[in-house]
């Protein structure tokens, strides 16, 4: 056995030995990766406080890159899609030709999306403002535009509706009343206040089958809506919450009777449920369900 062979371990049936050199490279080999970590921590350490004494520098520059993209990006859709630049004006008048609607036009087939020419010079203004999301606006030709859909599946304004056509519509319908009343394509113009309204004026619980109105119940319920539109016409309308238009509140809604009431006339506590997602606020007293 060599003079330089040192034993390091007995094992069954043999024998491990070691050397000096052997020592010395194994301290070399179990030291080298935490020097490698050390070397890179301060090469590390030396990048970042570079980068951190140029931060404002590269801050900027990076602002300046990300709004040069997105003016490229605005040349690049405005060429591709050949949209025209507005010129703005303080004279009180808008003149569109050939307006289009960047999104819409994308989602239609070719040819489809007609461009619309619209023409405000006489100061007066043009405003929309849906508080509930649910509307929406679009620029027709007025010759022609009741045949085009929505529109024309609208049904009569109560006003103008006839007993019998709505009596055999309602009667094959077997959803509540309430949600009735907000089917624009059987009634027009009442919405989810004046439906509430209209089935406590008639003493009618808003979960009734509309299929069960007789036609002496179905006369009194276009007669009562006629009344209670016309009469938030002659109000201005019902305004809710802050909302007012131009400036202009209506004032329906100090008559409503349940609507976002917690008493009826008659001094009741009014109820609130929801129908079909709209919320029915109702009388469980006087509009009791009839079983």
């Amino acid at each position: 056995m060599p003079e330089n062979w040192i034993r390091k371990q007995t094992l069954t049936n043999a024998e491990r030995y070691t050397t000096d050199e052997l020592k010395e490279m194994e301290d070399v080999i179990l030291g080298a990766e935490d020097r490698l970590y050390n070397l890179e921590y301060a090469v590390f350490c030396e990048l970042r406080d570079k980068i951190f004494g140029q931060m404002k520098r590269i801050q900027d520059t990076a602002s300046v890159i990300a709004f040069l993209d997105m003016l490229a990006s605005l040349a690049y859709v405005a060429e591709h899609n050949q949209y025209v630049r507005p010129t703005i004006n303080h004279n009180g008048s808008i003149t569109i030709k050939e307006g289009r609607h960047p999104v819409i036009e994308q989602m239609m087939t070719k040819d489809m999306f007609i461009a619309n020419d619209t023409y405000l010079d006489d100061d007066t203004q043009l405003r929309y403002n849906d508080v509930r999301k649910f509307g929406r606006m679009k620029l027709v030709d007025k010759e022609g535009y009741k045949t085009l859909k929505p529109l024309n599946q609208l049904g009569k304004e109560p006003f103008e509706a006839d007993v019998n056509e709505i009596y055999q519509r309602l009667k094959n319908k077997d959803t509540a009343i309430k949600t009735a009343l907000l089917d624009q394509t059987l009634l027009a113009g009442i919405g989810n206040i004046y439906a509430n309204e209209i089935c406590y004026a008639m003493h009618l619980n808003p979960q009734t089958k509309a299929k069960a109105l007789s036609k002496k119940r179905v006369k009194e319920l276009i007669e009562v809506s006629s009344s209670i539109l016309n009469e938030a016409i002659k109000q201005g309308g019902t305004t809710i919450h802050s909302f007012s238009a131009n400036g202009i509140d209506g004032l329906f809604q100090v008559q409503l009777k349940v609507h976002m009431q917690e008493k009826c006339p008659q001094g009741h506590d009014i109820k609130k449920i929801s129908l079909n997602g709209r919320g029915t606020y109702y009388c469980p007293i006087c509009q009791k369900a009839r079983r």
